[in-house]
């Protein structure tokens, strides 16, 4: 029946192409769509997907603040394939699960979606017992607005919007926050796998960005979620 739907989705999903094709140069990784370009450095997984221009300049996407940096570009494995950039951290001492993270674009979108990006994480661990909590956040300094909803977050700038939806099967807590520094700005905090975690177990969870530069209509929207809900999870890890 899943099958079916999913088939369905895609027979019907409206044909707009994002183009944003990564560029990896030893530890960094660009993209660009429309006016907005984008870096990830693997080696400070801090900054996440740090936005150099456009209308969200300054933003920072999916960054993992307690992911300590490193200067050994040796130990962190990250490729390109397809529309995917992957990159792999090792366990530390401090921190004894493996962290994995896909920055999946998606290349079909609806009419008023103008990119989304799926990010994959991923956790495992050596120990028989370890807590792989991971904390994800987003900081928009100069978002004019900010909702939360049951499953989303809407963030206003300029009158264009993005949104973070977060994937029903994962149990993402999800927070809306003030930028500590006073900005006007919003933060929003994503924390997952609030669970023990064993050797050999491995655990993932999802998160969809989604720019738009007229603000998502509801059907829109609908083609998103069902896509996003209905995908299949990653078989590696």
């Amino acid at each position: 029946m899943m099958n079916t739907s999913r088939n369905s989705l895609e027979k019907h999903f409206k044909r707009k192409r994002s183009r944003m094709d990564w560029t990896l140069v030893e530890h960094r990784a660009s993209g660009t769509w429309g006016d907005t370009t984008a870096l990830i450095d693997t080696l400070d997984l801090r900054t996440g997907l740090s936005i150099q221009s456009g209308p969200w300049q300054g933003s920072s996407i999916g960054a993992l603040p307690a992911i300590t940096p490193t200067n050994n570009a040796a130990s962190i494995e990250t490729y390109v394939r397809g529309t995917d950039l992957v990159t792999t951290h090792p366990a530390t001492n401090t921190r004894p699960t493996r962290v994995q993270l896909y920055w999946r674009r998606w290349h079909e979108l609806p009419a008023k979606v103008s990119a989304a990006i799926e990010l994959i994480a991923s956790v495992q661990t050596h120990l028989l017992d370890s807590d792989p909590t991971l904390m994800i956040e987003t900081r928009f300094p100069t978002a004019t607005g900010a909702l939360h909803f049951d499953d989303s977050i809407e963030v206003l700038a300029d009158s264009r919007h993005l949104l973070i939806l977060q994937h029903p099967q994962d149990g993402t807590e999800t927070e809306l926050l003030k930028i500590p520094d006073g900005s006007r700005g919003a933060l929003t905090r994503h924390t997952l796998f609030r669970r023990r975690l064993e050797k050999g177990v491995i655990l993932r969870g999802r998160l969809l960005y989604i720019w738009s530069d007229q603000g998502v209509d509801a059907d829109s929207l609908q083609e998103c979620t069902d896509r996003f809900n209905f995908s299949e999870p990653l078989l590696t890890a």
